[in-house]
């Protein structure tokens, strides 16, 4: 993976960590390529007129700088005692950090130190080899990739080095399986690779028969979901544990509606989706902030994907009540992946609904949450507990802060929520 730089700034990349040689006959052999102009800001394609940041201040802005610096040294010194290489916890999450970190500062630095992490990852894919997953699997590795080529990171083009990650994801189909024998969520993160992969402008099922392969397992995924809904899945006992998973659906399915891959079912799949997450509301109470937090956004999300005034009305009903009575703050509960993402579905929200009252609520958290003691408490937690990836630890909570200040859309937070 070499970059593309002018002449007299060629130099080539020392790997950050050192990783294992790689086992087996798993070999990628990738050969990416890099634009010489790496944009700084990222245009949003649709999805909210602009990004706008929530914290504006200079000087709150100033105090969240000095803590994505801290944010910096903690993940390069975390580097070479991270052995997982995965998206939620290992090196895909924290090379994603120091690409987004580049974009808000503009420091080459910042960039050849995600490069390179990235770069030792496909040395040690041989220890995911059989994990067709998203969280720690080759489905979180794909969508990076893709994320990385679409985002102006990498070169466009990623057949070739997703060739065989794509294979194994093709010929190991957890669709194969019955209901009972797979999660929602094992099944979202299996799509969020078809779902960037059919994203990329290369992307050519009328002459590509893999990629043709890509549009019909997406159909199959959406047809599980066809079946979630038509046995009850959701409203029987065993599937109320997995009810976390119903906004994540309707994100999912809002993209592939987007998309306009022609799938008849899609769009009354979306409005059975929002129906059945409201009635499980109303059965079970509402008493968990991020949950709702997470259901307004993907409400919202369909509404303005749909055009749907009445979605936006239920979101904006879901916001009042949860901000008012539920969302508060404290260090033990901000190790965790709810508050992390709370925090982060409320500059969501604010794109859509820039008029609510819950931003200066949401400011307050992070202004808390930033003060010298109580974020160098939670650091050292973090680092006590090993927990360096965008799920739930020292990454996820510095991508989140990137986010609350740019002024571009973090369309990385997909992978945020689909975790």
């Amino acid at each position: 993976m070499r970059p593309v730089l002018p002449k007299d700034d060629r130099q080539a990349l020392r790997p950050l960590v050192q990783p294992p040689e790689p086992a087996g006959e798993y070999n990628l052999s990738p050969q990416v390529k890099i634009y010489s102009e790496i944009p700084l800001k990222q245009e949003p394609e649709g999805k909210t007129p602009n990004w706008r940041p929530l914290i504006t201040s200079p000087e709150k802005q100033r105090i969240v700088e000095e803590r994505l610096e801290a944010i910096s040294q903690l993940l390069l010194s975390a580097l070479n005692s991270t052995s997982s290489i995965g998206l939620s916890q290992g090196r895909v999450g924290i090379s994603l950090f120091f690409f987004e970190y580049y974009r808000l500062t503009g420091k080459r630095k910042y960039y050849d130190i995600g490069l390179a992490v990235f770069e030792s990852i496909y040395l040690s894919i041989n220890q995911i080899a059989d994990n067709i997953y998203f969280p720690d699997g080759l489905s979180g590795i794909s969508w990076a990739v893709e994320y990385l080529a679409q985002n102006g990171f990498i070169e466009p083009e990623t057949d070739e080095i997703l060739d065989e990650i794509c294979f194994a994801l093709n010929t190991n189909n957890p669709l194969d399986l019955s209901l009972q024998e797979t999660y929602p969520t094992q099944i979202l993160g299996y799509g969020m690779h078809y779902l960037s992969r059919m994203r990329n402008p290369m992307h050519r099922p009328d002459i590509n028969k893999n990629h043709l392969a890509d549009k019909f397992i997406t159909f199959q995924i959406v047809d599980y979901f066809v079946r979630l809904k038509e046995e009850g899945y959701f409203l029987n006992e065993a599937g109320r544990e997995h009810k976390e998973s119903l906004p994540t659906i309707i994100l999912y399915l809002t993209n592939l509606l987007e998309l306009k891959i022609n799938h008849s079912k899609i769009e009354q799949l979306v409005a059975d989706y929002i129906e059945m997450t409201m009635q499980l509301m109303k059965e079970e109470g509402r008493n968990n902030a991020r949950n709702e937090l997470f259901s307004a956004y993907a409400f919202l999300h369909a509404a303005h994907a749909g055009n749907r005034s009445d979605w936006k009305r239920l979101a904006q009903d879901l916001l009042e009540e949860t901000v008012d009575n539920q969302l508060e703050f404290s260090p033990k509960y901000a190790n965790t992946k709810e508050f992390i993402q709370s925090i982060h579905l409320c500059c969501r929200i604010y794109q859509y609904v820039p008029e609510g009252k819950y931003k200066d609520r949401v400011e307050l958290l992070l202004d808390e949450m930033l003060t010298p003691d109580t974020f160098g408490k939670l650091m050292q937690e973090l680092i006590s507990d090993g927990k360096f990836g965008i799920q739930d630890g020292i990454g996820g909570i510095g991508m989140t802060l990137i986010a609350s200040v740019a002024d571009f859309e973090p369309s990385w937070d997909e992978a945020l929520f689909a975790l």
